[in-house]
Formats: structure tokens, C-alpha cells, sequence
């Protein structure tokens, strides 16, 4: 989905362009604005994630442990205290 639109900015000076995003599928696009005059050209190329409305969301707690014996680590960091159905998923790192 290409769009072509032409701006008039005053001489060293800036504008800002919005874009409607409705209606997009999810993934990942690239956004490039490209300016161009009389003997030169000026770009930024950017990526626009579109998520959907649902998406997982990973909280992570380092823990290291250095030294045999027992330890005690508060998690509730890892729980939105909104949501009344969190789980805890544990994963090692490999070694």
C-alpha cells in the first residue's frame, strides 16, 4: 500500500504527517516519507508493528542464584492485579 502526497514546508523548517492506520491487517509495515528538491533528497524509514487487539504479554523477575541454600522472591510483580485468570509459567534458561 503505497501513498504518494506532496508537502510544503517553509525553508529550514519542519511538518509533521499523519497517516490513517484503519483497517490494517497485522504484521509488520515499513513507513518511509522521502523528501525531495531541486538537486536533493532526504529520507527516514521506520517500522509500524499493528497488533491486534489481544496480545500476550511477558513479564519476566531475573532471578541468580550464586550460593546453595534457600531463597524467597516476591513474584506479585508478575501479576496484573486486574486479571483474576494469571498464570505463572516457569522456564530454565539452559545452561
Amino acid at each position: 500500500m503505497a501513498t504518494d502526497s506532496e508537502i510544503q514546508p517553509e525553508a529550514n523548517g519542519s511538518t509533521s504527517l499523519m497517516f490513517d492506520v484503519q483497517g490494517l491487517k497485522e504484521g509488520i509495515y515499513i513507513n518511509k516519507v522521502v523528501a525531495a528538491g531541486r538537486g536533493y533528497s532526504d529520507g527516514e524509514q521506520h517500522y509500524l508493528p499493528v497488533l491486534g487487539n489481544s496480545e500476550l504479554v511477558t513479564r519476566t523477575l531475573p532471578i541468580t542464584l550464586t550460593e546453595k541454600g534457600e531463597k524467597h522472591f516476591d513474584l506479585t510483580s508478575l501479576f496484573l492485579p486486574t486479571r483474576k485468570a494469571n498464570r505463572l509459567h516457569r522456564q530454565n534458561a539452559p545452561r
